[in-house]
């Protein structure tokens, strides 16, 4: 453990004197060139048609994403990798054997923004408030994995922790695709209220791989990482929606990248009422719902449980039988 503790601080730029003494000892057995060999073998086998679903947390959200792995169970979901963001992460998936990676850098020249970029954290179990400076970090690695798969040439489905899968998505967005020539299809984020400022969310989305939005996402790592005092999404909505053809669909004309805001009330966000103690059993035609618009990790939970979507129990947090 203390030479995964002292590689894991020289890749998240920390000088090893910051670590307690018991984590500085041993010499270094591990190199970014071997955990890049390690995910790119690792992908290659998770992969399902050249996807790949992708998700990321912090060890203060290591419950949800047990929850989100007894769910991927049940609809059949195989093809997923997770992001580390922290060390205890990274520690609790090698010790439960999940397909786990750490988001350790690139060179300065594969991603350019990535010395001005936010590095993942060593701090212990956090839980950070939203719109807070370290939620704000913590949003801004999302896209840089994103990106990073891109690169390799997968097609990407990035999903939040707080989004309650009632079905495969999957099938519906390949419909989607095949139907209309869209590069990005993205949660809507849009209410009444705020219908043009914040028409998008990036919370969810499938990213087709191409030079187009690889070229579309370094973009918005590299403007997520210049604008200090934002999250990730003012970037997302500046890069894909630079041009908006109607309520559904914005194009980047300078990128070639076309995206598709999808229907929020199939893919519904947290202040669409669609959530209900009937959620799973009413044939309404939601593919997902997102539990933003709420605030704190207990809150969330409770919106899990409200839709009868929490899938854990006892104190080994084992998947309870949830038959639909």
């Amino acid at each position: 453990m203390g030479i995964l503790y002292k590689w894991l601080a020289q890749l998240s730029h920390l000088h090893p004197q910051e670590l307690p003494e018991r984590h500085t000892s041993a010499p270094l057995s591990l190199t970014p060139s071997l955990l890049q060999s390690h995910l790119r073998e690792m992908l290659k086998h998770r992969s399902q048609n050249g996807t790949i679903v992708l998700v990321g947390f912090t060890e203060g959200y290591k419950d949800m994403l047990l929850n989100m792995i007894c769910r991927w169970k049940e609809l059949g979901v195989e093809n997923y990798a997770i992001v580390a963001f922290d060390v205890p992460s990274i520690v609790f998936c090698w010790e439960r054997s999940l397909p786990c990676f750490y988001p350790f850098p690139e060179s300065s020249e594969s991603v350019p923004a990535m010395s001005q970029s936010p590095s993942p954290s060593m701090e212990p179990t956090v839980v950070y408030e939203w719109n807070s400076d370290g939620f704000k970090r913590i949003t801004k690695l999302k896209s840089q994995q994103v990106l990073r798969l891109l690169k390799q040439g997968y097609n990407v489905l990035w999903t939040d922790l707080d989004v309650i899968w009632k079905a495969n998505p999957m099938p519906d967005l390949l419909r989607l695709l095949a139907k209309d020539d869209h590069d990005v299809l993205i949660q809507s984020d849009a209410t009444a209220q705020k219908e043009a400022s914040t028409l998008i969310n990036s919370g969810f989305y499938y990213v087709k791989q191409s030079e187009h939005t690889v070229r579309a996402f370094q973009e918005i790592v590299n403007g997520a990482a210049a604008a200090h005092d934002e999250s990730e999404q003012p970037s997302f909505h500046r890069v894909l929606c630079r041009r908006r053809l109607d309520s559904d669909n914005c194009i980047n004309d300078d990128l070639s990248v076309r995206t598709h805001v999808l229907n929020r009330w199939i893919y519904a966000h947290g202040a669409i009422p669609v959530l209900s103690n009937s959620l799973i059993d009413d044939d309404n035609g939601v593919v997902m719902m997102h539990c933003n618009y709420r605030v704190g990790f207990e809150v969330k939970k409770k919106c899990f449980r409200i839709g009868n979507m929490w899938l854990l129990e006892g104190e080994e947090k084992t998947c309870r039988a949830h038959n639909i």
